[in-house]
């Protein structure tokens, strides 16, 4: 009897591993379905279609890195004072940290020291701003407010703005700074430009180093896999009350984004 329960045991548990396996199998199938499948997609609009990508690209593909911008002067919004706005080099560099220098008059044309400042970026046609954030140093009689870490990360339309609050009055001012696109016949070079590789470099978040070496994905060409992946994708089941896939949110056409400026929840 005790050696027909042990049998028993030793079978259940040996039933319950081969269902484990094959169970993280089906699972790891997924996952590599849904990353091949994003690969794919990725893929297609980068190479054929006419979307924000490819409008970057054709932005930033065989510029001169930097455009160019001489000390400027405007009225702040509300009329009472005068902004200058001082780059550290004539050459404003694209994709790079760099400085710049504010300095800002009264109509008397003494400079005054706001109780607070601060700058952003805008870029109205992508409706996004810097990828930094800029930091505002302490004022010198010499260069005024130094801004650090500016950067510019791609070309086209760029408002820099400067706001303050100077003896409880909000105020400020934007100015336009163009980075110039080129014309699309140079986008049609297969070759990623040396602009472009510094993009992708900058968007990556590993700066370590690989703890082991990995042969890579087994199934990236498996068939199967892909197909699975695909299918858990676009499957609202797996939601709570059936109402979202991962689809919903993550749109192919859209570059797996929601296409919208703030997220919701």
């Amino acid at each position: 009897m005790a050696s027909s329960a042990t049998l028993f045991f030793v079978d259940t548990i040996s039933q319950t591993k081969t269902v484990s396996k094959k169970l993280n199998k089906k699972l790891l199938y997924a996952g590599i379905g849904i990353m091949v499948i994003a690969a794919v997609f990725i893929f297609l609009h980068l190479s054929h279609h006419g979307s924000h990508a490819e409008h970057h690209r054709s932005h930033t593909s065989g510029q001169s890195f930097y455009t160019t911008f001489s000390t400027t002067s405007k009225t702040s919004f509300t009329g009472s004072h005068r902004i200058e706005l001082i780059p550290a080099n004539p050459k404003v560099p694209l994709l790079e940290l760099h400085h710049w220098f504010v300095r800002i008059y009264d109509q008397s044309g003494k400079e005054i020291q706001p109780d607070k400042l601060q700058i952003r970026g805008s870029m109205p046609e992508h409706g996004h701003g810097f990828p930094t954030s800029p930091l505002v140093e302490s004022y010198t009689d010499s260069h005024g407010y130094r801004i650090t870490n500016v950067s510019f990360n791609m070309a086209g339309s760029w408002k820099f703005i400067i706001e303050y609050n100077y003896q409880d009055i909000d105020d400020g001012a934007e100015f336009d700074i163009e980075f110039p696109t080129i014309t699309s016949s140079a986008t049609s070079s297969t070759e990623w430009s040396d602009i472009e590789k510094r993009l992708l470099r900058s968007l990556s978040l590993y700066t370590g180093k690989l703890d082991k070496v990995t042969r890579g994905n087994e199934v990236a060409l498996d068939h199967n896999a892909a197909s699975l992946g695909h299918r858990l994708f676009f499957d609202k089941r797996l939601s709570k009350g059936s109402a979202s896939a991962c689809a919903t949110c993550h749109i192919p056409n859209k570059y797996f984004t929601d296409g919208l400026k703030t997220g919701h929840g």
